[in-house]
């Protein structure tokens, strides 16, 4: 019975409240690097781990907030609190440059300029922290958005993970000697912020993401989960914002579609008539922006086939 009393008084926030916190914190950045086409930016989970202390370096210079972010092999993405989002890319990007000229990869050079979207609206903040969770989920079959260290959303409404980290032999950096804080940022010149909590060798987000702001953004767990997993339209049009091409995992779309065509014709995907089926791939390549090879696996239409409905350019043969 205590489990239950505990469950059903779960604090549940309400619209206006929501939209009092987003208005008086803002304003909110969503930031974005442009992905090496020929090198990678972090070369493994040592890499990235270095980039966390980095993290929460950039924070602590700039009194910043980071409220999401995910590190994906070659760009990465930001979620801020800040006056200045652009410098706040330029000092992080400096750190993982030295960092990379220092440990044998010393011509790779991000773009000087990051891609930045202001964050306007609360669903706006909503639909961003969701699609930067989103990223490696999309591309990796062995992660989800909410257990990938590499991204923060294992952090939102994790009961579990904080009574977890309670219990785990941590040490705050102002307790830390000058020689260990060197081994985790790789440098003689950094120092981390006293605020950071470290486990064993990484820098804990919870120490340096602001997670609980972030939290107070939606209404319930519920609706947090809601909108990385079913709001599928939003990541797309997030994507578009940004200049990227959205990606949506097969098994997505087919929940998708199996619900508009039983919705609109009271039929299974592979039942449909021709002109029905020419539809439902106008869906996909409109709305979804859906490769003809994604197309042709979610309809069971032959490749040849979709690309006379959508031919494809030289650059994509």
């Amino acid at each position: 019975m205590e489990n239950i009393a505990n469950f059903a008084s779960a604090k549940v926030q309400n619209q206006w409240e929501m939209e009092r916190v987003f208005s008086s914190n803002s304003p909110f950045y969503h930031v974005c690097s442009k992905p090496l086409e020929e090198a990678l930016l972090f070369y493994g989970a040592d890499d990235k781990k270095t980039a966390l202390a980095y993290l929460a370096i950039t924070n602590g210079e700039l009194g910043a907030r980071l409220l999401a972010y995910s590190l994906m092999s070659n760009h990465f993405h930001l979620l801020l609190n800040c006056t200045n989002p652009e410098l706040y890319y330029s000092m992080f990007v400096e750190k993982i440059e030295i960092f990379l000229s220092r440990h044998g990869h010393p011509g790779i050079k991000l773009p000087k300029q990051p891609t930045v979207v202001p964050v306007k609206t609360l669903k706006q903040f909503r639909d961003t922290l969701s699609y930067i969770i989103r990223n490696e989920y999309v591309i990796n079959q062995n992660v989800t958005p909410l257990n990938n260290i590499w991204c923060s959303g294992y952090l939102y409404f994790n009961e579990l993970l904080f009574s977890l980290t309670a219990e785990m032999k941590t040490v705050s950096a102002k307790d830390m000697s000058s020689r260990i804080q060197r081994t985790i940022t790789k440098s003689r010149d950094m120092k981390l912020p006293s605020s950071a909590v470290i486990w064993k060798d990484i820098v804990l987000p919870s120490s340096f993401v602001d997670y609980k702001l972030a939290e107070s953004m939606f209404k319930d767990a519920r609706q947090f989960t809601v909108c990385v997993f079913k709001n599928i339209e939003a990541m797309v049009e997030t994507a578009l914002t940004l200049g990227e091409t959205p990606l949506t995992p097969d098994d997505e779309l087919s929940g998708i579609i199996f619900t508009y065509c039983v919705r609109k014709w009271n039929k299974k995907p592979r039942e449909l008539a021709k002109p029905e089926l020419l539809e439902l791939m106008q869906l996909l390549k409109l709305t979804y922006h859906c490769s003809n090879a994604q197309i042709s696996r979610l309809t069971g239409m032959p490749p040849k086939e979709v690309s006379t409905f959508f031919p494809l350019s030289a650059k994509q043969q």
